[in-house]
Formats: C-alpha cells, structure tokens, sequence
C-alpha cells in the first residue's frame, strides 16, 4: 500500500487526522456541523500539514469536509476510503454502487467488499502506513454502527479518540459512556467549534511529542 501511496504523490511520514462520522440522517443538523468539521478538523489539519482520512463519500460528514477542503483552497491531502461495490464511480470496474464520491477529495482508496463498513482494515491500515509510526488522531462526529466501529479500532491502535457531544448517535453514546482519560478526550458541541479546533490541535502537538 504504502509503495502504491507514495507512487500517487502522497508524501509518508505525516501526520493524520481520520475523521469518523455519519453518512446518513444528517440533513437536520448539517449545517450545525459544518463550522466544527471545518474549523475544528479541516482548519486544523491544514495548519498542521496533516493528511486528512474520512469515508470519502458525498454524503454526510464526509461531504461537509470537502466542502470545507474546497473552500480552504485544498491545501493539504484529504483521502476517502470506501468500498469498491457501494459507489458509483464512471469508468472504474467494480464501481456498481450508487453512492457518489466527494469530488473535492485529493485521493480516494477503493477497497474490496460488498457492505459498507468492509473497508475498516484499510482505514486504518492506510492511516498508519502514511504517519508510518508518527501521530494519528481520530475525532468521532455523529455516527452509526459503522462509525462506532471505526471508533473503537482507533482506539484499539492506541490513537488518541476526540468525540464530539451534542453531534448525535454513537458520537454522543460514546461520550456518555466514558470519562475523559487522555485516549478518549470528549469536545461538546456547546462550547463551539473552537473548542473542538484546540482540543485536535493538542492532540495532534502531544501525540507528535
């Protein structure tokens, strides 16, 4: 993966952000959301020269981050991951899904599998091989199952977890559940999106130390 990257002009050993969120069921609440995937994740990952990771979907979370990539002048690399069955993508094989891609994403990883969710392992596998041991941090927006998932097997790997509460679904589950403990830090949507922009700028600075 890592040769394949970097054949495509990605540059390894940066920082990364993964973004996890939700895709659907959004529409209530997307421009609430918008402010903090923009100040709080995008902003701050561009300040930092971090490559952004999310789903890479039109839709949801992901959509409101190519947005927010496309309005910043797309200064730093924004990757999806997604599955090659589920989305619709003119001229690529295997693309025989209807889901669109964001279109303002530097890169997009096809993975094998029929269901969503199957592009778990590529998710974080293509985070570590481009920090190649150096910082990750994941922030958890919104979120269903599948989101919920992604969260833990960020956690599993030892990443630092930002949830943001008050955004909805597993985001706000996992908030309720666990305390503040240095691996799962909780943002509150109530304390605006600066306050998310300075709890990933820390986590970015302290997992660099």
């Amino acid at each position: 993966m890592s040769t394949q990257l970097a054949s495509a002009g990605l540059e390894m050993g940066r920082s990364v952000v993964l973004l996890i969120g939700g895709a659907d069921g959004l529409e209530d609440t997307a421009q609430d959301l918008a402010a903090f995937v923009d100040e709080g994740v995008i902003t701050v990952a561009a300040k930092a020269n971090a490559v952004v990771i999310d789903g890479g979907t039109d839709a949801g979370v992901m959509a409101l981050a190519g947005q927010a990539h496309r309005a910043l002048g797309e200064p730093n690399p924004l990757i999806g991951i997604a599955p090659l069955a589920r989305v619709a993508a003119p001229g690529v094989e295997g693309a025989t899904g209807s889901t669109p891609l964001e279109p303002s994403h530097t890169y997009v990883v096809l993975t094998p599998g029929e269901a969503w969710g199957d592009e778990l392992p590529w998710l974080i596998g293509t985070a570590k091989v481009i920090a190649a041991g150096g910082p990750v941090v994941a922030v958890l927006i919104d979120g269903g199952a599948i989101a919920a998932r992604e969260a833990e097997a960020a956690r599993a790997e030892g990443w630092p977890l930002i949830v943001l509460a008050g955004s909805g679904r597993s985001a706000d589950a996992l908030a309720a559940a666990s305390a503040d403990d240095g691996h799962l830090v909780v943002a509150r949507m109530s304390a605006g999106p600066s306050a998310l922009a300075a709890i990933v700028g820390s986590a970015l600075k302290a997992a660099d130390d």
